[in-house]
C-alpha cells in the first residue's frame, strides 16, 4: 500500500470516497481511493494560511459589504485587493482624491493613484461611479504608486466613498 501525506481543509473542500476492506493503518490516518485506482493513506495535515490574505470586512452605511483580501507590493506599487458586494441593487463610487489613501505607522500617507473594477480602470478623475448588482462580487484593487520598500504595515487603508463615508481597514500586512 502506498502512504502520501495529504493537506486537507476542513469545511472548505468536500472529498467523497470509497474504502475497500483494507482498513487504514492507525486510527487517524485517512485512506482515499485515488482516480487511479490505488488506496492512498496518511495523517490529514493543516494547510498552511496564505500570507497574502488579510481578510477584513466592512459593512457600509448604505449596506456595501467591502472586504479586503490583501494588499501585494511590486517594487515600488501596492495594490491592494478587495471584494464590493451588496444585497440588492446599489449604485456607489469610490473617489480618487487624497482621503482614499494608505497611512503607515508614522503618519505618512500615500494616495491612490488608480482603481480596477472587474475590467474597468480609473485614474484620473475625482470619482469612479459604479452599481454594484444584486448578489455580485465586484473584484476591486487599488493601486498606490511610489511606496518605499519599507512600508511592510500600513496603519489604515481609507477608502472615500458615497456621501464621503469613510471605510477603514486597520493593520494591514504588505506583502
Amino acid at each position: 500500500m502506498k502512504t502520501l501525506m495529504l493537506p486537507i481543509v476542513l469545511g472548505l473542500s468536500l472529498i467523497s470516497w470509497t474504502l475497500d476492506s483494507q482498513a487504514a493503518p492507525n486510527k487517524d490516518d485517512v485512506c482515499i481511493r485515488t482516480t487511479a485506482g490505488d488506496i492512498v493513506c496518511g495523517k490529514p495535515e493543516p494547510l498552511i494560511p496564505n500570507r497574502q490574505e488579510n481578510l477584513q470586512t466592512v459593512q457600509s452605511d448604505n449596506n456595501i459589504t467591502w472586504e479586503l483580501h490583501s494588499c501585494l507590493r511590486k517594487n515600488k506599487i501596492i495594490s491592494c485587493n478587495l471584494a464590493i458586494s451588496a444585497n440588492d441593487d446599489r449604485d456607489t463610487l469610490i473617489n480618487l482624491n487624497s482621503e482614499t489613501k494608505i497611512v503607515d505607522l508614522n503618519g505618512n500617507e500615500y494616495s491612490v493613484n488608480k482603481v480596477q473594477i472587474g475590467n474597468k480602470f480609473k485614474e484620473s478623475g475625482n470619482f469612479f461611479n459604479f452599481t454594484i448588482a444584486k448578489g455580485g462580487r465586484y473584484q476591486t484593487i487599488l493601486y498606490f504608486y511610489n511606496v518605499p520598500a519599507t512600508l511592510t504595515q500600513a496603519n489604515l487603508l481609507q477608502i472615500n466613498a458615497l456621501g464621503g463615508e469613510k471605510i477603514r481597514f486597520r493593520d494591514v500586512s504588505i506583502n
